[in-house]
């Protein structure tokens, strides 16, 4: 075993928190992406009659509004490091808010999706 001197953290990032919360964001925005995307392939495949369309909107309203939160953050964190000043307090509660909605909007697809295959 090696010890660990503490020098994997400035490879890291240098313990920079900013730098993390810029990569989680770009995660984050991802996520949503790929989410929406999956979402209107499966939405395709149901019945239009069976379609709860409240449902659709809740679910493509959540997860776009995370999508576009993480991307707020992150261009705020750009914004932020080339002006060499430090993000406003709303990067730090999109920290939180933004996967809650993203969770939000894969729960009630969640919902959608075994409402359509009539399991339970």
């Amino acid at each position: 075993m090696t010890e660990d001197d503490g020098s994997s953290m400035d490879r890291a990032g240098g313990g920079d928190g900013d730098l993390l919360l810029y990569d989680y964001f770009k995660h984050l925005t991802s996520l949503a992406v790929l989410a929406l995307g999956g979402i209107l392939l499966v939405v395709q495949n149901i019945d239009p009659e069976a379609l709860q369309r409240f449902k659709v909107f809740a679910v493509f309203g959540f997860v776009s509004a995370a999508g576009i939160g993480a991307f707020h953050g992150a261009s705020e964190i750009v914004k932020a490091r080339t002006t060499n000043q430090k993000p406003g307090k709303a990067v730090y509660r999109l920290r939180t808010v933004a996967p809650m909605l993203l969770g939000g909007g894969v729960g009630v697809f969640l919902s959608l999706f075994i409402d359509a295959l009539e399991i339970l």
